[in-house]
């Protein structure tokens, strides 16, 4: 198979698919598209995210029982902020406040009527640990523009060597020089030209790194040619 998989559905069980879908609706500002409580299904929406409410009957022949758990992955720890200052203002029920955990998610929980669980996070660690130089998505627009031209790494030790390739959407980027250096080295011009606000951002991200050691890779990004 060569086609590309479309964003999954989640089906939610619920109790009262009418005080679920007004909860959602009011508390988490979804959408209602279709269904109800006479067919004990309904699909809601916010944006590219959809989902399915169904109440036990209609789960019944499936066995599935809740809670189930959601994660929505979003693009930067900011809008993680914004949406839980919504949340808390609508009075959806919040577990925790949001919070930079050491595994590299910021992130924080909320729960539905029926104790249904929704992790709202953004993954800002992962790319500063892996092998490869992996980007955020935000990052890579700002590479293909040619504002981000380093990165940091934190390793246990150097896996990059001068001039090895490495994708960016349809592009890549082609390593200058990998350099080995001190945190307290990180000048407020690397952490603008990373893609981070200033020194203060980048070394809340590399506290949370697993590895022993502080690379600061300088590349230069390479366009697609023309079809």
């Amino acid at each position: 198979m060569k086609f590309d998989f479309p964003r999954p559905v989640p089906e939610i069980p619920v109790k009262n698919i009418a005080k679920a879908v007004a909860y959602y609706q009011k508390n988490f500002g979804f959408s209602l598209d279709w269904g109800g409580a006479e067919i004990g299904l309904a699909g809601i929406s916010r944006g590219k995210c959809r989902i399915f409410l169904a109440d036990q009957e209609h789960r019944k022949e499936c066995g599935n029982r809740g809670p189930a758990l959601t994660w929505l992955n979003l693009e930067s720890k900011q809008q993680v902020d914004q949406l839980y200052r919504a949340w808390n203002a609508s009075k959806a029920k919040l577990m925790s406040a949001p919070e930079s955990k050491p595994w590299g998610l910021h992130e924080f929980v909320a729960l539905d009527l029926d104790g249904n669980l929704f992790r709202v996070f953004y993954d800002f660690g992962t790319h500063l640990r892996t092998a490869s130089l992996a980007f955020t998505k935000r990052l890579r627009e700002e590479i293909r523009r040619g504002r981000i031209r380093c990165s940091v790494r934190i390793w246990t030790r150097q896996h990059l060597k001068t001039g090895a390739k490495h994708a960016v959407d349809d592009g890549y980027v082609v390593v200058d020089t990998v350099e080995r250096i001190a945190p307290e080295k990180i000048t407020s011009a690397v952490a603008r030209e990373s893609g981070y606000r200033n020194v203060s951002d980048l070394h809340s991200l590399l506290k949370h790194g697993k590895g022993e050691h502080v690379y600061l890779i300088r590349f230069h990004y390479v366009p697609p040619r023309p079809r």
